[in-house]
């Protein structure tokens, strides 16, 4: 797992970093934002437990950065639950570089849809990032012979809900319209829902 940031700003929602996690087996990735670096460590459980619960597996090892991970409360975590807990040694992120190699893919991901949707204001960033960590799971590497979804999950994405991101979308008005007015909100998609088939939309003129 890796964390960066405080990022240049602070977005929308309040989130200031962004933490990626990677199963070293199937390479798929788990992307979160969050507010505060305190909130590393109650992320981390919320994951471990969902983590062990869709591979039927126990974690064995989580190898983090040194500098910023390691803590009292995280030795605490590994010790109650028999993981293995690794650094990587000081200025040597190379020793972490699954995990180094997939914030820089989602990072330049980000950018690219952050410059495909120019009416979408930058501190929407970690809608991006989040979407950008969701796709990545349903994209081959060269590692695999399969997508990361497939590795972890045994069975193949459906990704018959996938739009180009910044294309323009629709949301219904969920209440009774006289049929002389709108039904209809004109929105940008921006990213996806990550527990259903359903689309974050940005509403560019009330933002």
């Amino acid at each position: 797992m890796d964390l960066t940031g405080p990022e240049a700003m602070k977005s929308a929602r309040g989130n200031s970093y962004v933490m990626n996690i990677v199963d070293d087996y199937s390479s798929h990735p788990w992307t979160f934002c969050l507010k505060l670096k305190s909130d590393v460590l109650s992320t981390l459980q919320v994951w471990v437990c969902q983590a062990e619960a869709e591979s039927g597996e126990r974690i064995g090892i989580i190898c983090v950065d040194g500098a910023e991970l390691n803590s009292d409360a995280m030795n605490a975590l590994c010790n109650a639950n028999s993981y293995t807990l690794q650094f990587t040694a000081p200025y040597m992120s190379a020793h972490n570089g699954c995990v180094e190699q997939m914030h820089l893919t989602i990072m330049n991901r980000m950018c690219t849809m952050r410059a495909s949707t120019p009416n979408v204001p930058p501190n929407h960033w970690d809608e991006f990032a989040m979407t950008a960590g969701y796709l990545s799971t349903c994209t081959p590497t060269h590692t695999l012979q399969e997508t990361p979804y497939e590795a972890w999950h045994r069975k193949k994405p459906d990704l018959s809900h996938l739009h180009e991101i910044g294309s323009w979308a629709f949301a219904l008005i969920l209440k009774h319209n006289p049929k002389i007015y709108e039904q209809l909100f004109e929105c940008v998609l921006i990213g996806y829902s990550p527990n259903s088939k359903a689309y974050h939309l940005y509403h560019t003129s009330t933002h």
